[in-house]
């Protein structure tokens, strides 16, 4: 089982200092981590192309390796809607390489406000 340590997380939980998000792409998991205890575990959907690292705007992939937590959308249409810091420097660099963009704009986010009880039906249709 490969684990795929996803985000780096400036964040804050109830239980404890959270220093890792932690993204196991083919479990359809995310872990909150302090040090190497998990504090909070959730079962996610991904895109609809979820495997392999994000390459280029629209590609419906998740993006792969250490990314930063940098801000939250508090006007988010979403629940806690938190910006990944993709794309850095190698993913722009290998997207440029390929004449294509390396999209943005990458959200770690809950279902539509108001709409939380339709997320099993998310977790169903993630492309699995």
């Amino acid at each position: 089982m490969a684990l795929f340590p996803l985000f780096a997380a400036k964040a804050q939980a109830n239980e404890g200092k959270v220093d890792l998000v932690r993204v196991e792409k083919a479990e359809r998991r995310m872990q909150l981590l302090s040090g190497d205890v998990v504090i909070k575990q959730y079962t996610i959907a991904l895109g609809a192309r979820p495997e392999g690292h994000k390459r280029w705007e629209g590609d419906e992939r998740t993006p792969e390796g250490r990314y930063v937590l940098d801000w939250r959308n508090p006007k988010s249409m979403a629940y806690k809607s938190i910006h990944i810091s993709y794309p850095n420097a190698r993913d722009t660099a290998a997207a440029k390489s390929m004449g294509v963009s390396p999209g943005g704009l990458i959200m770690i986010h809950g279902a539509a406000n108001g709409y939380g009880w339709w997320g099993w039906m998310l977790r169903v249709s993630d492309g699995k």
